[in-house]
């Protein structure tokens, strides 16, 4: 197999070394025993798979679709959490504040309190840990399904 590179990167891959390629500035043997697909990054000695893409959270949505991303289930337990849990319940207070107007999820210390509140969920056994990570990054994601 071969990669072709253009800018740094593997923009197509053949069994082929000899194909025509617009902009195409080599053609690189990939090893049997190296895994490389579209978008790797070739520094001209070896590949390496692309960063992962960083997330681009909302920076305004509203307290009511903020907690409208938690499943109901969720939003049950976190009600009943807020009456033993002072994280959960200045979270809370927060939300229900009528001067409140939007939340911005591009906070760390929005994104913190949202894991925060799933690793409750975890615990309280609401939300399976295998299932949080993904959980985490629908909340976060700001939008509703």
């Amino acid at each position: 197999m071969f990669a072709y590179i253009r800018n740094k990167k593997v923009e197509h891959i053949s069994v082929n070394s000899d194909e025509v390629f617009n902009g195409c500035e080599g053609v690189i043997e990939i090893p049997e025993d190296v895994e490389v697909n579209l978008g790797y990054l070739w520094d001209g000695e070896e590949f390496s798979a692309p960063p992962a893409p960083v997330p681009v959270y909302p920076s305004a949505i509203s307290p009511v679709t903020f907690k409208l991303l938690f499943t109901a289930p969720e939003r049950i337990a976190l009600k009943a959490l807020k009456g033993t849990d002072a994280v959960i319940a200045d979270l809370f207070d927060l939300l229900d504040d009528p001067r409140l107007t939007h939340v911005n999820l591009q906070l760390t210390t929005n994104q913190q309190a949202v894991q925060y509140c799933f690793s409750k969920l975890v615990n309280e056994g609401v939300v399976a840990e295998a299932d949080a990570p993904a959980r985490i990054a629908a909340v976060l994601s700001g939008e509703l399904n």
